[in-house]
């Protein structure tokens, strides 16, 4: 078993309606275990408990709740593991579920533009240093 640690930023992003912009910015701490020991490459489960933010920055109308909406959630996934000593490629599959649901909604509109969905799909990609 060994602690993963980890983060990502994805800065703000246009939405579909270009009124809208999103950005988010996550933590995470967890467990993996590999199953198969030694061999290389190697498939390991991991699970993580995860923090995190996003932020929606409104062109032109004003939002009902300004400001960050802070999230925890669960993780659970696949992590392939392709040595090359001190360095390894990372690979990582896992679904996560947010902490709670929110969203982000527009006065005056009725419209909501964000709406975090019940369960996410995430891949990651990363280069690891360290004893793999």
């Amino acid at each position: 078993m060994s602690l993963s640690l980890g983060m990502a930023h994805v800065p703000e992003v246009r939405a579909d309606d270009p009124l809208f912009r999103l950005g988010s910015t996550l933590g995470r701490v967890g467990a993996c275990v590999d199953p198969t020991g030694s061999a290389r490459p190697r498939l390991v489960g991991c699970v993580h408990v995860e923090l995190g933010s996003t932020v929606v920055v409104v062109r032109d109308l004003t939002p009902l709740a300004p400001g960050s909406k802070v999230f925890g959630g669960f993780s659970a996934g696949l992590l392939f593991v392709q040595p090359w000593e001190p360095f390894a490629l990372l690979v990582e599959a896992a679904a996560m579920v947010p902490v709670p649901a929110y969203d982000f909604s527009v006065s005056g509109t009725g419209r909501t533009i964000y709406s975090s969905p019940l369960v996410n799909g995430v891949l990651r990609v990363g280069v690891g240093f360290g004893a793999f």
